[in-house]
């Protein structure tokens, strides 16, 4: 005589569903803290490379000197043309300067400097007063307006921490001393500068903490990109998690 067969009953049938949806809720949880961690970091990476590429830009930065651009009295550009190089209204580019005015959307452009004999560049002057105006020699630090500035913006829209007070503001200038070589690099937590007012001793004493904000990515640790103080390119700039939180 056969023994008749048992099934499940539903009470068992729900309680595999239930345990087998927790199951995968778990999972597809894992998958997605994980790729959104993932994310993060590559924004947080892609960032810095960005910055690193500054430097980059700094220390390769090319002159032409056969088509001078030329600098007004009044700080405006002149149209380009031919020139002898060393005379005191020739701009020759120095370096870039960095800008932000939400955290998230960047934006890149040479700094010319005006005035750069050869002089001047005898002179051995020290890099704590090689970028000071002179007005007498024409010499100052400028931006080319009528040129578009380069755009960056972070991926997966994360962006920079926001100061306790204020906007979520960066201003970075990278310069190159004509005189020494040096590299030296300012920084403020505002968008719109003076150039006079940014490169100035006082915005360059510390390293500069950029901490990402995650924006929702359950990322963990915060990181944070680090321009060291006087970075002498694109070594100084580093990815950290200390000074964020």
């Amino acid at each position: 005589m056969k023994r008749a067969s048992r099934g499940f009953t539903i009470i068992e049938v729900m309680l595999f569903l239930a345990v087998t949806g927790v199951l995968a809720a778990g999972i597809l949880a894992s998958v997605g803290s994980t790729l959104g961690l993932q994310r993060y970091r590559d924004a947080v990476d892609g960032f810095s490379s960005y910055i690193q590429g500054q430097y980059g830009q700094t220390i390769n930065v090319r002159n032409d000197i056969d088509n001078h651009r030329e600098c007004a009295a009044d700080g405006t550009f002149l149209a380009a043309h031919s020139a002898p190089p060393g005379t005191s209204e020739t701009c020759v580019i120095i370096g870039r300067l960095v800008t932000t005015a939400n955290g998230q959307t960047f934006r890149s452009q040479p700094i010319y400097m005006s005035g750069v004999t050869s002089a001047f560049l005898k002179s051995g002057i020290g890099d704590d007063a090689v970028f000071t105006a002179d007005v007498a020699a024409n010499r100052r630090l400028l931006i080319d307006s009528g040129v578009q500035p380069q755009t960056y913006q972070l991926d997966w829209g994360v962006r920079t921490q926001p100061p306790a007070t204020g906007d979520n503001a960066w201003a970075i200038a990278i310069v190159r001393s004509p005189i020494s070589g040096v590299i030296h690099t300012y920084t403020m937590r505002r968008a719109s500068v003076v150039l006079d007012q940014l490169v100035v001793d006082s915005n360059r004493r510390d390293d500069s903490v950029m901490c990402i904000d995650p924006s929702g990515w359950l990322a963990g640790q915060v990181l944070g990109v680090v321009i060291a103080k006087d970075a002498p390119g694109a070594s100084g700039v580093v990815t950290r998690t200390e000074g964020c939180n």
